[in-house]
């Protein structure tokens, strides 16, 4: 069913009407769905297969995480769990070094910046410290996630959730060739049918417990583990569901800045995304010809918070209006006078080497003006900020 119309889709109508019969046994994941930082319902298929066969050392891997706060195992740090993340995009390495600095810092998660193949995927593990038995593994290479996990003998993962190729019904054998350097270019040319990858499961031990609504991930348990714990059966048709994009990466209220765990943290207080964050008497944050963001003071007297980056000169940037500008700073109850003239102008500020991550700084100015007849806006001047690297 198409789960924003309520109409049937001619493409899943058969999976549809199964996928209706499924929410309402227990035995099966589906019902037990929900998001919190996965792409649709992963989050809740994992915590209900951990729910019926426990868990031991709490500790996960992932490969291809993407920037962090969108995969199978954020929500999963947040309960207190432990592992390694693996991306191959350098852009995305920086960011969740940043967005995840404090729980790195304390050893609850180790990033690694390498792009896998098959043949590289053991030594990475042996290099990290990671073999043995581990709770989750999850896998979401785009492409060559079934010759990986084929491949991998240095780790013993009790549950495994793994991509499937959701538009390739689950009769056919289909699987993408292998090739060391593939990256997806968006098509449906990637990955593997669930009934591929089902038979590689079955040879490393695994069984098939479920899939996920949206028919992106596929997730098996270790036979040793399954029991009566599961719904049972050898047709992998009673697992299957199609791929329903619609409802993969739907966006969610308050979304995510950084790691949550970690917001009360002082360095989390503000987005680190810039070294100054606008309080009180600032206008909306704009944009110079340059990328750099700026806000007019909409007030003779504003407030914002400067990133200390323990030196003891920071250059501030300010964009005066008019000429004979006087503009008083109050830093930490020290007073700093400038008459500045119209333009661009770099001040030094005098900081201190207080361990405090934001310096609170009142800026006072002693004029307004507006801009234009169609602009009633009135301004001071403006305080211009830097991307945090």
């Amino acid at each position: 069913m198409n789960f924003e119309t309520g109409k049937y889709s001619i493409t899943s109508v058969k999976w549809d009407i199964k996928l209706e019969k499924r929410l309402k046994s227990k035995k099966y994941l589906e019902r037990y769905g929900f998001k919190v930082y996965s792409q649709s319902d992963e989050d809740g298929i994992i915590e209900e297969i951990f729910n019926r066969i426990g868990t031991t050392n709490k500790k996960f891997i992932e490969f291809g995480v993407d920037y962090g706060l969108e995969n199978n195992t954020h929500y999963l740090l947040l309960k207190g769990w432990n592992g390694l993340w693996i991306e191959g995009s350098s852009k995305n390495f920086e960011t969740i070094k940043k967005k995840f600095k404090p729980i790195i810092a304390k050893g609850k998660l180790k990033v690694l910046n390498k792009f896998i193949n098959k043949d590289n995927i053991n030594d990475i593990f042996i290099e990290s410290g990671v073999t043995g038995e581990i709770d989750l593994l999850s896998i979401d290479i785009d492409g060559n996630d079934i010759y990986v996990w084929d491949n991998i003998n240095v780790i013993n993962p009790r549950v495994v959730c793994i991509e499937y190729n959701g538009k390739i019904p689950p009769s056919s054998d289909w699987v993408q060739p292998y090739n060391p350097e593939f990256i997806w270019d968006g098509t449906d040319y990637t990955g593997s049918s669930l009934n591929y990858i089902n038979k590689i499961a079955k040879k490393k031990g695994y069984t098939l417990v479920g899939t996920s609504v949206s028919g992106v991930n596929a997730f098996f348990v270790r036979n040793d583990l399954c029991k009566f714990r599961f719904h049972k059966s050898n047709k992998i048709e009673d697992f299957y569901n199609p791929a329903r994009h619609n409802l993969v990466c739907k966006p969610v209220g308050h979304p995510s800045f950084a790691y949550i765990g970690d917001r009360d943290s002082e360095e989390f207080w503000y987005q680190n995304d810039r070294d100054i964050q606008y309080l009180d008497g600032f206008s909306y944050l704009e944009t110079l010809d340059d990328g750099r963001s700026f806000s007019w003071m909409n007030s003779l007297k504003s407030t914002f918070l400067l990133r200390n980056y323990k030196e003891n000169v920071y250059k501030l940037s300010l964009l005066v209006h008019l000429d004979n500008t006087k503009i008083i700073f109050n830093i930490e109850d020290k007073i700093f006078e400038y008459n500045l003239n119209a333009g661009f102008n770099d001040i030094e500020l005098p900081l201190s080497n207080k361990k405090n991550i934001w310096l609170k700084i009142i800026i006072t100015t002693d004029r307004l003006w507006s801009p234009m007849s169609t602009d009633t806006r009135e301004l001071g001047v403006a305080v211009i900020s830097k991307e945090v690297k």
